[in-house]
């Protein structure tokens, strides 16, 4: 359920895929040697090496091969095979290197060639049997939405990158494999929407469901990558993933840390106040450390909305509580959500609106006396310095004029005086 609240409101990763490219003139004195040193040598590099007559493509999903002559390499030119935008022909799809949807490090991200314009990919379920074919220009996020739609399908894919955009030459690859493997299911046309277009649910308490449903069930299969349903199509019904920005292994490490520390400072919040429950999402999204105690900026989910707020707790407040500072700013959201307290405001404040974008524990206090009543040990008044003898906030109207204290203005007789 978790996952399933913060999955529009927590994900930062939107864009396309993009990778450096290396595409170079090289030349180089004749090494001699084994026709296997050669091999490995020329595995080593990226791109594709002339040896002698042979050639050897690396980074291709579709295999490789290498020749020499008489035991001697030279490096011609560094090039890609599928990046000639040649007529050649198509690899057989049986040629091609069956790749898992989810790596070993639980992430959607296929071995792209350098510059690759175009891909066209195939699509297999758990048996191994051919389900989809299809083309793409960003073929890590084309691989991770038809995942997300059509999950029990998507269990390995093959790939052919292209050099250039070029549809006629897409076409025939397609049709070459459906001759070879046959005509997947997903081609049909009873099939064809659920893969290449949003699913359309009819209400957005159905395509949060699917959304929850899918992202459980991947992440038994082991995902650990970031999914996050698409916020607009939800609200309309509709259920769809947001593109992702992340173009490789190392930003993908950076976006695990940046989640599992999110994962920390979050807290699902299920409490009764006043005998009521109430059940919502915090994220304490920074903190700072003062003299005086903590500052937190917080995000509150509940009830499909979120909010930001600043928050001070005081030092004195765990001190007299005995309890922790963000069980105590977690418990004054449940209470305030309880009290049904507006959640953001804009402008000037009034008298009588409590300043929920920014306010302390103590604030809470002044304008809810029975806020204290939730902690067992004490709250600390004696912290103000003086004794309150007036209410604040809603409950200052009720207040009555305290005797045996000067009024402000003038005295009767000084008034007389005046005159």
């Amino acid at each position: 359920a978790s996952s399933a609240v913060r999955q529009q409101n927590l994900g930062y990763a939107h864009g396309v895929q993009s990778r450096q490219s290396t595409n170079v003139a090289v030349a180089a004195p004749s090494t001699r040697g084994s026709r296997k040193n050669m091999h490995e040598t020329a595995q080593s590099r990226n791109g594709v090496f002339l040896c002698g007559e042979g050639r050897l493509s690396r980074g291709s999903s579709c295999g490789a091969s290498v020749s020499a002559r008489s035991g001697t390499f030279r490096v011609m030119s560094m090039s890609m095979e599928n990046m000639s935008g040649s007529d050649a022909p198509p690899p057989k799809l049986a040629d091609c290197e069956l790749t898992p949807f989810i790596s070993a490090k639980g992430r959607v991200m296929p071995d792209v060639m350098d510059r690759a314009a175009a891909t066209v990919f195939a699509v297999f379920d758990e048996n191994e049997a051919i389900q989809y074919i299809g083309f793409s220009k960003d073929i890590r996020n084309s691989l991770r939405t038809v995942l997300s739609r059509r999950p029990d399908q998507c269990h390995y894919f093959k790939t052919w990158d292209l050099g250039n955009l070029d549809q006629k030459r897409m076409l025939a690859a397609r049709q070459a494999w459906i001759k070879e493997a046959g005509s997947p299911p997903g081609m049909g046309k009873d099939q064809v929407e659920f893969w290449q277009a949003p699913l359309k649910l009819g209400s957005r308490v159905k395509a949060k469901e699917m959304a929850t449903e899918v992202f459980s069930k991947l992440e038994a299969r082991g995902l650990t990558e970031e999914f996050n349903a698409d916020p607009e199509l939800q609200a309309g019904g509709v259920y769809d993933i947001l593109t992702s920005g992340l173009k490789n292994d190392a930003e993908m490490d950076a976006d695990d840390k940046r989640r599992a520390d999110i994962k920390v400072n979050t807290f699902e919040v299920n409490m009764d106040i006043k005998g009521e429950h109430v059940s919502y999402t915090v994220y304490f999204a920074s903190t700072q450390v003062t003299n005086g105690g903590w500052i937190y900026d917080v995000h509150v989910f509940y009830d499909d909305l979120e909010t930001v707020h600043r928050v001070i707790c005081g030092k004195e407040w765990p001190e007299s509580t005995k309890v922790d500072s963000k069980e105590i700013v977690r418990t004054a959201f449940a209470f305030l959500l309880v009290n049904k307290v507006h959640r953001h405001t804009e402008g000037l404040l009034t008298s009588g609106m409590f300043p929920i974008n920014y306010f302390s524990m103590s604030e809470v206090e002044q304008w809810f006396p029975s806020f204290a009543t939730l902690f067992d040990k004490a709250s600390p008044e004696a912290y103000w310095r003086f004794n309150k003898i007036e209410d604040y906030g809603w409950a200052a109207a009720d207040n009555e004029l305290s005797e045996g204290l000067p009024q402000l203005g003038p005295k009767k007789d000084e008034e007389t005086s005046t005159a």
